[in-house]
């Protein structure tokens, strides 16, 4: 996904143990990639690879604030799978470490869930990396789950070409709406930093239009209720909810059939910030962001009962995370964590 972004022109980095996995980034620059010395790759071995970095991390953090602390850069995602060896182990250390060193950035974690096919060891890696993923405070969450594709026809291969394809595309097209005007209403820059900065989950709903000449209100509604459902991030589409954003590319008349306050009518909690843009374009297209989220529980109870069902003893039933994602339990502001040392923050995941 880092590959695809940096082929896009956007800033993207590449850290990994793996000296092959590197070189098979083709449009990452070798500036931008870290190879990381101790070992070549860890063989999906987290302990190892978490082992390794704590007695190095100051080479990475170096090497991430020197390509992306510069003031034009306002949202740094961290995309890593949670079933293999090196982004599973360290990217957890590496959110919290660059959340605490780099505060005037919106840090997102987004951890790729495995699907329900793949193998005990990267549904064992996927539980221990969620439950240290989310150890990490001031953060937001971007849960890409390679569940949301299930198809016995379709090559791995492709499906996780689809899924960072289509990622990317809702990405970028949040981000290329906050430099268009509006006469109505706009989604700046600092607006998506503020839905990206809140503390909690995210999901990211997407809803293209290809006749909304014939589209009611009430389809519109039931529309980005259902892709918000079904999108390929998971999370808790409950009562939780923190902030919210809308972006709508369209004519006139899609943007009167379009009522955001409606649709945050179906909560029972409202959110305290409310986003919207509205833009003409030929492009009929409308694209809404949840954030302050819980997890989605099922999921993660879903890849415990592979874990389960294939050896004997029980997972422990530590990542039930209600209460940390309650409303009651959430800052009312985003807040960065207080500063404490690396040594501090290292020693959670030992």
């Amino acid at each position: 996904m880092a590959d695809l972004a940096s082929s896009k022109q956007f800033p993207a980095l590449s850290i990994n143990y793996s000296k092959k996995d590197l070189d098979s980034c083709r449009h990452i620059p070798p500036k931008m990639q870290l190879h990381l010395y101790g070992t070549e790759g860890v063989g999906k071995n987290r302990s190892y690879a978490k082992e390794l970095f704590s007695t190095n991390y100051e080479k990475t953090i170096t090497f991430i604030k020197q390509h992306l602390e510069q003031p034009s850069i306002d949202i740094i995602f961290v995309i890593y799978s949670t079933a293999g060896g090196t982004g599973s182990g360290i990217a957890p250390m590496i959110i919290d470490l660059i959340n605490m060193e780099m505060t005037d950035k919106a840090i997102v974690a987004c951890p790729i869930l495995p699907d329900l096919e793949e193998c005990l060891t990267s549904q064992l890696n996927a539980l221990d990396c969620l439950h240290e993923t989310l150890k990490v405070k001031g953060a937001s969450y971007l849960f890409i789950d390679n569940q949301s594709i299930s198809s016995k026809h379709l090559h791995k291969t492709d499906k996780y070409k689809q899924i960072n394809s289509k990622v990317l595309n809702q990405l970028i097209f949040l981000l290329e709406c906050t430099s268009k005007e509006s006469l109505i209403s706009n989604l700046d820059r600092k607006d998506l930093k503020a839905l990206f900065s809140t503390d909690g989950v995210v999901n990211i709903g997407d809803l293209h239009l290809t006749n909304p000449k014939e589209l009611t209100m009430e389809w519109i509604k039931e529309g980005m209720i259902k892709s918000l459902k079904t999108s390929l991030f998971s999370a808790d589409y409950g009562n939780n909810l923190s902030k919210i954003g809308m972006v709508v590319n369209g004519n006139a008349d899609l943007f009167k059939k379009t009522d955001l306050m409606e649709f945050v009518a179906s909560f029972k909690y409202k959110p305290t910030d409310i986003f919207e843009g509205y833009y003409e374009g030929k492009c009929q297209r409308i694209a809404m962001i949840l954030t302050g989220l819980s997890p989605e529980l099922l999921r993660v109870a879903q890849i415990k009962e592979v874990v389960e069902s294939q050896q004997i003893t029980t997972v422990d039933d530590n990542l039930n995370y209600e209460r940390l994602f309650s409303i009651e339990n959430r800052p009312t502001a985003p807040s960065k964590p207080k500063k404490v040392s690396p040594l501090e923050i290292l020693s959670k995941y030992s």
